[in-house]
């Protein structure tokens, strides 16, 4: 794995993380478009911190995890690789009850890479796609996470489900 390729997980690893604190925290998120138009950020792409939500929705779908309370489809700014602000989708998934002082604790999964078209990133899984054989054999793992009181967030990183060039490349 290059170094850059590092570097960009670790930058959306953050992002969504951020993401996933401001959206569990605020209730002023907007309500993303249904279907593949949520993929698509508005133009003018919005002013707003790295990490910072466009807009979220309920997720359905095989990455929506089964004790999680709550399970949601995210859009967030973050990073191309030449530094620009891009848009980036992921997950997030919280667990049932009341989070403890100080919040949940997240646990951030970040996804091996089997293939560059939108329908092989994780948020856009169905039981034909491309990664469902991955997302079922680890959706047990991270479902068990949520069980034990931590916020699951995860990435499809830039340009995999979204418009624009994906790091990897």
């Amino acid at each position: 794995m290059t170094v850059v390729r590092l570097i960009a997980l670790a930058i959306a690893s953050i992002a969504l993380f951020q993401a996933a604190t401001e959206t569990s925290n605020a209730a002023s998120v907007p309500l993303g478009p249904a279907g593949d138009t949520f993929y698509t950020p508005p133009v003018p792409f919005p002013k707003g911190s790295r990490g910072s939500v466009i807009w979220a929705r309920p997720l359905e779908g095989t990455m929506a995890l089964p004790s999680a309370a709550k399970n949601s489809l995210v859009l967030y700014r973050s990073v191309g690789g030449n530094g620009d602000s891009v848009a980036a989708s992921g997950t997030m998934s919280v667990p049932q009850g009341v989070p403890p002082r100080g919040g949940w604790p997240v646990i951030t999964w970040t996804h091996g890479t089997t293939g560059l078209a939108p329908a092989c990133a994780p948020s856009r899984d169905t039981d034909n796609g491309p990664e469902h054989d991955y997302i079922v054999t680890i959706r047990t793992l991270l479902d068990s996470f949520v069980k034990k009181g931590y916020v699951v967030v995860a990435s499809d990183y830039a340009g995999l489900s979204t418009p624009g060039d994906h790091p990897f490349l």
